[in-house]
Parts: C-alpha cells; sequence; structure tokens
C-alpha cells in the first residue's frame, strides 16, 4: 500500500507505560517505536513530541516514547544523505528545558534546531498542564498513534477525532505511568467494534487488517506492523483530502490553456481525473498557500470552447458540487494595441460585459442602445491582488520563468511584445465576438473608458459565481491584439503566462 500521503503530515506517538510494565513488553513497544518514526521520515512526514524529563523504571528503561523518537530522528539524520527538513515539532515550555531536561537531552535538541530538522512550540509555565500540552499537540498533528497511556491518551484521541483525524490505538498491554485508564487498551476495543469512528472514510480497510495490527502477539514482527499502519494512517488521510471542500476552482477554455494549467500546477491531464455525474472532467490537487498557511484544495477543469454560456454553466455546475470560495478563469485574450503587449498578463479588476443592448427606434430609425454590464472583483481579493504586486519578491519569481525567448520574434516589432513575464490589473471586456476587428475593438473601449482586455468567458464567470455566491477573478495572457494580425506563436506564450502567474498568485498572494 502506498503511504504518499504522510509526506509533510505530522504523526503524534502518544502513550507511556507503567512502572511495572514486563521488560519484555517494553521492548516490543520501542521497537515499535523506532521502526514507525523511522518509516515516517522515509515517506517524508514527520512527528510531533512533548520534550521534558525522561521517567524510567528501575531498570532504567524509560517509560515514556517521546525521547525515543528523537534519539531516532538524530540516527536517522546521521545515516541518511537526504535534504534535511522540519522533521519534528517539538512541543515544550521554558521549565520543561531548564529544569526538567538533562543536558544531553537539550544538546540533542540544539542539534536538530540547528540543522533545520527541529521546530520548537513553547507553552507558557503558566499554564504548562497536560491538557494544553495536548491540544498544542493535537493542533500539529494530523494522525496519532496510542501505545499505552491512560486519560491523557484518551483525551487526545476523542479531540484528534473531533478535528477530523485517524487515530489507531494498539493493543499492546503496557499500562500507563499515572495508572489512571486503560488508555490505549480502552480503544483498542472500540476500534475493533466501530473502526468508522476512527476511520470514518476507510474503516472496511482496518476491518479488513485488524488481526494483523497486533503487537500484542508473541513474535510480533514490529517493522511489518509499523509499515501497515502508516499505510492506513496514509489511506485515511488521502481519502480525507479527496473529501475535503474545494477552496479554488480553476477554469480554462481550450486545451492549450488546459495543458499550461497542468503544467503550472505539477498534475498531469492522464492522472487523476474524475468526472461529475454530467460527464464534465475535472482534476483535484493542493497549493500550499503561504498567506493562507495551509495547502488549498484546487479543482482543474476546462469548459470545453469558448463563449460565456458555457462558461456559466460550467461554473454554476462546479460550484454546486464543490461550494468553492474563489473561481478563477485563465488563459489567453486579446489586447488593444498601444495598451498591451504581447506575452503580458492581466488580472481582472472589472469585467464588462459589452454586449447587452436595448433595441429601440430613434427618429423613425431602428438601433441599439448599449446596457453592458459590469462586475468588480471583491474588495477582498482586490487587496490580495495589491499586495501580490507589491511584493518584492514576484519581479525575482517572475524571472525565472522564462517564457518570452531573448531573441525575439522575426516579423514582429519588438516593442509590441513583454520584455519578460509581467503582470498588472486591467479592465477586462467579455463578449460572444471574436474580435478582428480594430475598430470594433476601440467601440467596445468607448463603453467603458479603462477597458484594455477583450475575452469571451469572463462575464458568464462573473454572472454565475454573484450568483453562487462564490468570488471571481480572471487571470489573461495577451495572446495577439483583437484585429487581422495574428500569430499562433503566442497563444502558447500566453496561456503558460497566464497559468503561472495563477498558481503563483494561489502560492503567494491568496488568503482565504
Amino acid at each position: 500500500m502506498t503511504t504518499t500521503a504522510i509526506q509533510d503530515e505530522l504523526l503524534l506517538i502518544a502513550g507511556s507505560a507503567s512502572n511495572a510494565c514486563p521488560t519484555a513488553k517494553l521492548e516490543v513497544a520501542y521497537a515499535f517505536v523506532r521502526a514507525l518514526t523511522h518509516r515516517v521520515l522515509e515517506e517524508g512526514g514527520g512527528l510531533v513530541v512533548f520534550a521534558s524529563g525522561e521517567p524510567t523504571n528501575q531498570s532504567g528503561i524509560p517509560l515514556i516514547f517521546d525521547w525515543t523518537v528523537l534519539r531516532e530522528l538524530d540516527k536517522y539524520l546521521t545515516l541518511s544523505r537526504a535534504l534535511v527538513r522540519r522533521c519534528v515539532v517539538v512541543v515544550t515550555s521554558p521549565k520543561a528545558w531548564s529544569t526538567k531536561m538533562s543536558e544531553a537531552q537539550r544538546q540533542l535538541l540544539t542539534k536538530l534546531s540547528n540543522v533545520g530538522a527541529a521546530e520548537f512550540s513553547y507553552v507558557d509555565d503558566a499554564v504548562h498542564t497536560g491538557g494544553n500540552i495536548g491540544d498544542e499537540q493535537i493542533g500539529r498533528a494530523s494522525a496519532m498513534v496510542a501505545i499505552g497511556g491512560g486519560k491523557g491518551v484518551i483525551d487526545r484521541a476523542h479531540k484528534m477525532m473531533r478535528k477530523g483525524c485517524p487515530v489507531l490505538p494498539l493493543d499492546l498491554s503496557v499500562g500507563a505511568l499515572s495508572c489512571d485508564g486503560d488508555g490505549a487498551m480502552g480503544l483498542h476495543k472500540t476500534l475493533l467494534a466501530e473502526p468508522q469512528r476512527f476511520f470514518p472514510l476507510t474503516a472496511d480497510a482496518v476491518r479488513r487488517h485488524g488481526p494483523s495490527l497486533s503487537l500484542d502477539v508473541q513474535g510480533a514482527d514490529v517493522e511489518a506492523v509499523a509499515t501497515r499502519i502508516l499505510a492506513l494512517l496514509a489511506a485515511e488521510i488521502a481519502a480525507t483530502r479527496a473529501n475535503a471542500p474545494i477552496d479554488v476552482i480553476v477554469l480554462t477554455a481550450l486545451p492549450i490553456e488546459l495543458s499550461a494549467l497542468h503544467a503550472a500546477v505539477g498534475s498531469h491531464p492522464a492522472v487523476g481525473a474524475s468526472k461529475t455525474s454530467s460527464g464534465t472532467t475535472y482534476w483535484s490537487a493542493e497549493v500550499l498557500s503561504r498567506k493562507s498557511s495551509r495547502s488549498l484544495r484546487v479543482c482543474i477543469s476546462s469548459i470545453g470552447g469558448a463563449g460565456n454560456p458555457d462558461a456559466a454553466a460550467a461554473v454554476t455546475e462546479l460550484s454546486t458540487l464543490m461550494k468553492p470560495r474563489l473561481v478563477i478563469m485563465v488563459g489567453i485574450a486579446a489586447g488593444m494595441r498601444g495598451k498591451c503587449r504581447l506575452g503580458e498578463v492581466v488580472f481582472s479588476d472589472r469585467v464588462v460585459a459589452y454586449e447587452p443592448a436595448a433595441a429601440t427606434v430613434a427618429e423613425g430609425v431602428s438601433c441599439e442602445i448599449p446596457r453592458p454590464d459590469s462586475y468588480r472583483v471583491a474588495h477582498t481579493i482586490q487587496q490580495d491582488i495589491t499586495s501580490y504586486l507589491a511584493d518584492a519578491g514576484l519581479h525575482e519569481r517572475l524571472q525565472q520563468r522564462t517564457i518570452i525567448p531573448a531573441e525575439g520574434f522575426p516579423g514582429i516589432d519588438a516593442d509590441l511584445v513583454a520584455k519578460s513575464l509581467t503582470v498588472r490589473s486591467a479592465t477586462i471586456a467579455s463578449g460572444e465576438k471574436l474580435l478582428r476587428d480594430p475598430e470594433k475593438f476601440q467601440a467596445i473601449r468607448n463603453l467603458q473608458g479603462k477597458i484594455e482586455v477583450a475575452e469571451m468567458e469572463a462575464s458568464g464567470v462573473a454572472a454565475a459565481c454573484h450568483r453562487s455566491g462564490a468570488l471571481f477573478l480572471v487571470v489573461r495572457g495577451i495572446s495577439d491584439f483583437g484585429d487581422s494580425v495574428k500569430d499562433d506563436r503566442f497563444h502558447e506564450i500566453a496561456a503558460k503566462g497566464a497559468a503561472i502567474i495563477a498558481v503563483d498568485f494561489i502560492r503567494e498572494g491568496l488568503a482565504i
């Protein structure tokens, strides 16, 4: 079973053993903790621990597992040639650091901190309680494995389950340091009877593997159990992600735009496709948002052709299904000659639907009086765009994404082409006409003097979002000037530029 869903996730190994626990069972517990820690690190995941003192029995064997995790991490980093990353979140307190830990333990934590493998979360001495420590661990963890322990383990398990995270309690009877309850053993009995409480989406897999998860049998293969448990946790995490609400829908109209978007996200159109009940194909991806401090769930889909009616229908269908906070339309568009350059990218600050009109008679002559609709991008998205465009790191990031060849384009005036990938805000006109007439483009601009870009989907997207309650944004790369002079070379450049900017905005600028 694959465990790739563990990557970048944090596991909490909670529990303890009683002073009267037989040495043989303690040895099984610690062998399992070491094996599980190693497997988590190999899969690109990390762990959450509480660092304080380390109580032992009369034989000097530790009765808690946190320092075993930390020592196994140190061993892994020493032997591994992998790049060092954050591997552990250490919850501690000033009191624990200064009065509970040994000098060797402080040196170990310092070593892990120096190489960037440990992140520290301090609980203030005034609120240094088991409940607050547990809450801090739970707030960081994505899954939990329980061994022994008492009421504290039960409390953490219930809070993790309320959070929607999988919990796997083990059957190894090692008791509890505080002797205050049956901890993981009691939870394990409930797991066998009601696995859906611990694994809401993949309970059947837990049922099938139940006996093979036992450590309380003679000769238990701790490596195999650790691998199996991690796979079950990963499957539940992956299923939870797949069923999580979508934060952002990103739509395209043309195949070249969809291909560019997949490349920018790092997905592939041949992998992971799903279909709605009506047959609309979509892909799910996660984009780590710096401003939101979390991974945003993104749905990628294509309208399948140009036009506002199809765009509105696609937004309505997908928004009804996924309830996104934001819909982004990404692709190519015409820019007004003299106002735009080929290859540059624009964010919509306003979308003008230029075709609504009243058919009337004036002085005996039939005529049309334009009645354009206008949709402004929501204030919160405008604020995110303003901050994004002001980001000092934006220029450097875009310079690393070369999409416009330095040698230029034979037959195209260099002044008409963007020198590099750039982005700004502009007003976008949207209608059903494929523009090849500069006079018509100018007539459209006369309806709203800030129009610089024209395309065929934005007003459908904006209108559908207005009804569904989702926010909208349009990101367009300039591929032509809306006249009879067309150069297909700029279709790919404009599509790539719009896709790169849209994904970079989600990563670096969007706060939802």
